[in-house]
């Protein structure tokens, strides 16, 4: 049913359109049948969409006025569909991890992997305009695009790799307000919050319930507003956290109380989210975070909080000897472990994404300090008790700083991109606690 509802709300985008769309691929249009009956026919190469420069697409059906607009001028999708390689070398998995999927596709050097969904069929992309960035999600299993509704003043879209359905974090300025809201790839963009300074950072649904977190409003660089809504509810509740500070991410939306992240100077402080906000953790961090997640459920039956942070200033000249990270981890009883990592170099879109149980980290990193050195994709599996297990692992090159990962149960799925070339992998991984 859902391949069908979004098919269908792909011939409507098509027939919609104020400005018609087209696929220069054997005189074919761009709203032609998401499924070819003829494989073969199925072009391998990129294509281009174009669509009449600086106007809007079209209107996106909202409880919002004035209504959301897509505001794509020229994309570059995909036309064909992802190729199963079955003779992989030079592929190394963490710990754990066992390969069950490799394919590659033909992918346009201007845009940009952001994001993914725990099934790795939604992919979340943007593309460089002249005055601002344009989005987009490419439906992998039906090889279609949506461009995201956004406006030139939106923040970057957040895609939760939680969510049983893909929903988009969005957000827009409304005269000296501002709106976030969420799109589930429908025609309809949900309201959650509206205010002053409000931008949303960050979104993650998982055991029945969806967190956003978001600044506060009317106080910039002062606190966060957390919104929470069980998927069973229709209203969305709103927490605030009155503290210095700034937001930073999600921790974990499920099991228990809500955990977010604030970054202040020199610290990062974990906060337990219910009908009040409090304070649960402070780490000191005097060179910054990289990211935080959750391990899942540890031995005791108790969350734990992981935080990847440098030990050193990341601008610093790159050192030979590696650049060294910790992982910190914390309970809600105060509990710490540091566990010491060296890395080949600071590495860029570090990303922890979490399994049933313990959680999977990646990141890219060039492999040296040479200049010109190739930059290559790394991955980590941290235990349940968020311990890292092994040493980190090299997936294979991937020339752009863009990387998204996501795990969801016992899978773990990375989209890797390097010039012309896009490559997913899948792999099934298992992270007991280590004793």
């Amino acid at each position: 049913m859902a391949r069908v509802r979004t098919r269908a709300i792909y011939l409507r985008f098509c027939g919609s359109l104020a400005v018609a769309l087209f696929v220069i691929v054997h005189g074919t249009t761009a709203c032609r049948s998401a499924k070819s009956e003829d494989p073969a026919a199925v072009p391998s190469a990129a294509v281009a969409v174009p669509v009449e420069s600086g106007r809007a697409a079209r209107a996106v059906r909202s409880p919002l006025e004035p209504p959301w607009t897509i505001l794509v001028k020229r994309v570059q999708v995909p036309a064909g569909k992802l190729a199963i390689q079955n003779n992989v070398q030079a592929l190394a998995l963490p710990k754990g991890c066992r390969l069950t999927e490799f394919a590659t596709v033909p992918w346009s050097s201007e845009l940009q992997v952001e994001g993914t969904t725990g099934a790795s069929t939604e992919l979340l992309f943007s593309r460089a305009a002249v005055d601002r960035l344009e989005y987009g999600i490419w439906k992998t299993e039906l090889g279609l695009v949506l461009p995201v509704p956004a406006t030139a003043t939106g923040g970057l879209p957040r895609l939760s790799y939680g969510a049983a359905d893909p929903l988009v974090l969005v957000q827009r300025a409304v005269g000296q307000s501002s709106e976030i809201g969420l799109w589930r790839l429908d025609e309809n963009v949900r309201r959650v919050g509206r205010g002053q300074s409000l931008a949303g950072v960050d979104l993650q649904c998982g055991g029945g319930r969806c967190v956003l977190l978001a600044t506060r409003p009317g106080v910039p660089g002062r606190g966060a507003a957390v919104f929470m809504r069980d998927l069973a509810a229709r209203q969305w509740g709103q927490t605030s956290i009155e503290a210095e500070g700034e937001p930073f991410a999600v921790v974990q939306a499920g099991g228990g109380r809500p955990w977010v992240a604030m970054i202040a100077e020199s610290r990062l402080e974990i906060w337990a989210i219910g009908d009040k906000a409090e304070r649960s953790t402070t780490l000191s961090t005097p060179h910054g975070t990289f990211a935080v997640g959750s391990p899942g459920v540890g031995p005791s039956g108790v969350r734990r909080a992981v935080a990847i942070v440098p030990e050193r200033d990341r601008k610093a000249p790159c050192d030979p000897q590696g650049f060294p990270v910790s992982v910190l981890v914390t309970t809600p009883d105060q509990e710490e472990k540091v566990y010491a990592l060296t890395l080949s170099a600071a590495p860029k879109g570090l990303v922890i994404r979490e399994l049933t149980q313990g959680s999977v980290v990646s990141w890219i990193a060039p492999e040296s300090c040479e200049a010109g050195a190739p930059k290559f994709a790394y991955a980590l599996t941290l235990d349940a008790s968020g311990k890292p297990r092994g040493r980190p692992a090299i997936l294979q090159r991937a020339s752009r700083l863009a990387l998204a990962v996501s795990g969801r149960g016992g899978r773990a799925s990375w989209w890797l991109q390097r010039e012309n070339k896009l490559t997913r992998v899948r792999a099934g991984c298992s992270t007991p606690t280590s004793h």
